[in-house]
């Protein structure tokens, strides 16, 4: 899926790559529908419990300086 073209398959939603909004939905998790769902077995989710921060690897502040980091111009 790219924007409005195409639909969810075997590939992650591509809308936004590489952006720091994007950075930051795929590090907190990459589990989620949009990306890689049960497929991904390499990358943890750093904060799939929005509802339980202390399950979270990371902190919302955490992700958005990662990402800021990996993406820095937009």
């Amino acid at each position: 899926r790219f924007y409005s073209t195409g639909s969810l398959g075997q590939a992650p939603d591509l809308t936004g790559y590489g952006s720091k909004r994007w950075l930051a939905e795929f590090i907190a998790d990459p589990k989620a529908r949009k990306f890689y769902r049960q497929t991904n077995d390499g990358m943890p989710s750093y904060h799939a419990f929005p509802d339980h921060p202390e399950k979270n690897l990371l902190t919302p502040d955490e992700i958005k300086i990662l990402a800021e980091y990996l993406a820095p111009v937009e």
